[in-house]
């Protein structure tokens, strides 16, 4: 039994760097060969890992694209959810709602860089039918994080112009849109960050 319980930190330290290991190379594979030409077996070979393994940890190539999403989005592999990070409770504690949500499109042009590659590689496959219960997630998890958002700053908690509100907002920052922007239009990420900023304060001085 103390053997057991000696070895078993021991394990889940390996457990979570084969995870993390498996989640980077993940993201390089997707991001240089595209979701279609990218396997579950060459992402075995790519993280240096058995197969058996892979499957153990990640039940198919939509998991692990997602678990490639959620790394993206936070920046690192600690289980911190965007909203409990410090940059956005300092966002929330601004006294000013219009300056908070100004602050809100500079952190989500920040966002967009940095999942900028993943994204383009949800775009390019969003098609897949074995994707689309992965992208509904994502945009159920967009939409919760849009009304929590607008409900802090305008403290305005139900209502139709809460709910045209979050509609507008949620499609705002839609990866769809910031990809369009920034690939097509050529926009920077500050000049994303400033309209984005403008549009979430617009609504929520009209929320107020």
């Amino acid at each position: 039994m103390g053997k057991r319980a000696y070895d078993s930190p021991l394990r889940s330290t390996q457990a979570t760097r084969t995870r993390e290991s498996i989640v980077e190379a993940a993201r390089r594979a997707f991001v240089r060969d595209g979701y279609g030409g990218t396997s579950m077996a060459s992402l075995a070979r790519e993280a240096g890992v058995s197969r058996e393994t892979l499957y153990k940890i990640f039940r198919t190539k939509p998991d692990l694209l997602k678990a490639v999403y959620d790394v993206a989005v936070v920046g690192d592999h600690e289980a911190v959810a965007v909203a409990e990070r410090s940059e956005y409770t300092r966002m929330l504690a601004d006294p000013d709602p219009e300056a908070a949500a100004r602050t809100f499109g500079v952190l989500s042009a920040e966002l967009v860089e940095r999942i900028g590659p993943v994204l383009r590689v949800l775009a390019e496959a969003a098609h897949e039918p074995e994707l689309q219960e992965l992208l509904e997630a994502t945009r159920a998890e967009r939409l919760e994080g849009t009304r929590d958002l607008l409900v802090r700053l305008s403290g305005t908690a139900e209502g139709p112009a809460l709910d045209r509100a979050v509609d507008v907002v949620w499609t705002l920052i839609s990866p769809e849109v910031a990809l369009l922007l920034t690939d097509q239009r050529g926009w920077t990420r500050e000049q994303y960050g400033r309209w984005l900023g403008d549009c979430v304060a617009e609504q929520v001085k009209q929320l107020r």
